[in-house]
């Protein structure tokens, strides 16, 4: 039976545990509608307020007209991943695949099939697979960047994994990505939003915190989850395909896990890429600027800016959104009017 509670999952079997069913795609539909609502009405009426009040004057009004409309799309951004990673990582550290352990990764395949999930692990994953489906959309509804196709590929294969882990109940190390995933966010989203209100150095500070915890949890950790796949995985888990009692084991679908979290992993060092450049011009002008422009269409006038701009420290967006227009752009402009 269909229902409409986004807090009670369907197939429920005791007190404790649920099994897994098609109508859980009903669920995180569900989860998809919420999720867009939710953040519609959250920058209508408490982040963009918010922003008109907060962003820095220190622009022209076009310019801060956009810095406003990415400071809500910033702070939504930040509220999600701070709230789905403490209640993420509060999950994962009661789990048998708690990092305070030294064997956790092997938590991952001991008793595979994981047929069965509590409520509340249930609820969290399901609503994770909602948010990466409802950022697709919202991917294509604001304004596209320049990397909106590293941006579209990472949330495609972002969405493989999440199904298709929870479909062949792999949902251990599916839960420990999507946690290892979402710390790094915060930081860079949070960075992006003191950016737009003008705190540099506390921008700055947080930009720092971003590069160490991306280092840590993108490429040690994820590094340390992929190696397990590859290696841990197929010496725990019977080699079976059965799908009738839940157990699905081969060595076509183990390549293509594997290769799914590799290449996620190479957009990931993409990106590292970025950020090391950033750090390069940080460490040398003591400030953080922008290397790329916010949007497709402003990439010339960037380049054009890049000649001719004086320093200001400004936060740089290795990943997707933001570019402040520099102090010469704005006297240019001044000049013009």
């Amino acid at each position: 039976m269909i229902t409409i509670n986004p807090f009670e999952p369907y197939y429920r079997l005791d007190e404790s545990s649920y099994a897994k069913g098609p109508l859980d795609a009903v669920f995180v539909l569900q989860w998809v509608a919420i999720l867009l609502v939710l953040r519609e009405y959250t920058i209508r009426w408490l982040l963009r307020p918010l922003g008109k009040q907060l962003v820095s004057m220190n622009t022209s009004q076009k310019e801060r007209h956009k810095n406003i409309a990415r400071f809500t799309e910033q702070s939504w951004s930040c509220l999600y991943y701070m709230f789905f990673w403490s209640w993420g990582m509060s999950l994962v550290l009661k789990s048998p695949f708690s990092p305070l352990y030294d064997d956790w990764t092997q938590h991952f395949w001991l008793d595979y099939p994981h047929t069965k999930m509590n409520k509340i692990n249930k609820i969290y994953y399901l609503a994770q697979a909602a948010f990466w489906v409802q950022q697709l959309f919202v991917l294509n509804i604001e304004k596209r960047r320049k990397d909106h196709w590293q941006m579209f590929t990472h949330h495609c294969i972002t969405v493989s994994l999440v199904v298709s882990s929870y479909v062949t109940n792999y949902t251990r190390v599916g839960q420990a990505i999507l946690v290892t995933m979402d710390q790094s966010d915060i930081f860079l989203d949070g960075a992006k939003v003191l950016k737009y209100m003008g705190w540099e150095k506390l921008c700055d500070a947080t930009f720092v915190a971003f590069m160490f915890s991306w280092v840590f949890t993108r490429q040690i950790v994820f590094g340390r989850i992929i190696w397990s796949v590859w290696v841990e995985a197929p010496l725990h888990i019977q080699h079976l395909w059965e799908p009738s009692v839940g157990h699905y084991y081969s060595y076509a679908l183990h390549r293509l896990f594997l290769g799914l979290l590799l290449g996620l992993q190479f957009i990931l060092f993409f990106w590292l890429i970025l950020i090391i450049k950033v750090a390069i011009k940080f460490v040398r002008s003591n400030n953080v600027e922008d290397i790329r422009s916010d949007d497709e269409e402003d990439s010339e006038d960037s380049n054009t800016a890049l000649q001719n701009k004086t320093p200001s420290p400004s936060f740089a967006d290795p990943m997707s959104t933001s570019s402040s227009t520099s102090s010469s752009q704005y006297n240019q402009e001044v000049r013009k009017r």
